[in-house]
């Protein structure tokens, strides 16, 4: 009988299946930790662009209109727009009621769950005289009319 060195097929199928399943078992746990990552990015980037939007107002004693939107940051409060976790340009939107930045999510679409759902950040009333709107007030969201 020879002296052999090595492993033998079973052995290394045994060895992959455990892979296998110790992969299956902790990549639910990485996949959520990346989608924590990309909301609390998303959260960020949406508080320092209003910011930003607030810094403009300070400057020009009027909120950017639609069709500019956040582009009239650059290059005075930004040096170039950041892109949300999808790849897509932060949105900006000035109502009646007041003027928000938001993204639509993974799915680029309104509503939606989980990383499909909006994410919004309120700048500020557009209007002196109407009250601070709470969260659970239309007036806080950028699809309501």
């Amino acid at each position: 009988m020879k002296n052999q060195k090595g492993f033998t097929l079973l052995e290394m199928m045994i060895v992959v299946a455990i892979m296998g399943v110790l992969a299956g078992a902790f990549m639910p746990t990485l996949f959520n930790q990346l989608d924590k990552a990309e909301q609390g990015r998303t959260k960020h980037d949406l508080n320092q662009l209003a910011s930003q939007v607030k810094f403009f107002y300070m400057d020009k004693r009027k909120y950017p209109n639609n069709n500019k939107g956040l582009t009239v940051l650059i290059p005075d409060y930004l040096s170039e727009l950041p892109l949300d976790p999808y790849g897509r340009e932060y949105l900006y939107k000035k109502k009646k009621r007041g003027v928000f930045v938001y993204t639509l999510g993974a799915d680029g679409e309104v509503g939606g769950e989980g990383n499909d759902a909006d994410a919004y950040e309120f700048v500020a009333r557009d209007n002196v005289n109407r009250p601070t709107p709470t969260p659970n007030d239309d007036t806080f969201n950028p699809f309501s009319n």
